[in-house]
């Protein structure tokens, strides 16, 4: 590799590694949204009235601009799911960004064949026995779709229970769960 080709490709690892630690800020974010979307989802279930004065102190709007209730869960529902599916995303790129940052390291130290210069990211990928990595992996494949799946079972229990007249937004409410579970169960399989 001449010494043209070889600064390209370092200037090409740097700005993907700067990708990648964009990316896991953007995970981290994601995820405390998650959980804040499941932790409002549920408490607009428990606790209607909580819901309806967060909506009036943070929205500054008066009683009669609440929105209906049921409307309300279809919309905590959808952007629920979205930041999910937005999440499953984020840790897919992550993961494949890992991958691709250990075959460009390679290229890199095949112009210094009796040292390795470039090995943090893809060591810290390759490593098996990395702590750190194997925690993420079970929170992400094993344990974020549990809470996930649980918290939507315990919504659609309840929503169901609780709910005298199943109109229009139960059967929403229903399909987007059914969809919503389904995403969460196929996306922590794929990701093996």
């Amino acid at each position: 590799m001449d010494d043209k080709c070889f600064e390209i490709l370092h200037e090409h690892y740097n700005r993907t590694v700067d990708l990648l630690k964009a990316e896991l800020r953007k995970r981290d974010i994601l995820f405390s949204f998650l959980l804040l979307s499941l932790g409002l989802l549920t408490i607009q279930l428990s606790s209607g009235e909580l819901v309806d004065s967060i909506i009036l102190n943070w929205g500054k709007i008066d009683k009669t601009g609440l929105p209906d209730r049921n409307l309300l869960s279809t919309f905590l529902w959808i952007i629920s799911f979205y930041i999910y599916i937005k999440y499953a995303q984020a840790c897919g790129f992550i993961e494949l960004k890992y991958k691709y940052i250990d075959k460009i390291e390679g290229k890199l130290n095949s112009k210094y064949p009796f040292s390795e210069i470039f090995t943090f990211e893809g060591a810290f990928y390759k490593k098996t026995n990395n702590l750190s990595r194997a925690i993420v992996g079970i929170l992400f494949k094993i344990g974020i779709p549990i809470i996930v799946i649980l918290s939507l079972i315990t919504r659609i229990y309840l929503e169901a229970t609780l709910n005298i007249t199943h109109g229009f937004y139960f059967f929403i409410n229903a399909v987007l769960a059914f969809s919503y579970v389904s995403y969460v169960i196929i996306a922590s399989f794929n990701n093996k």
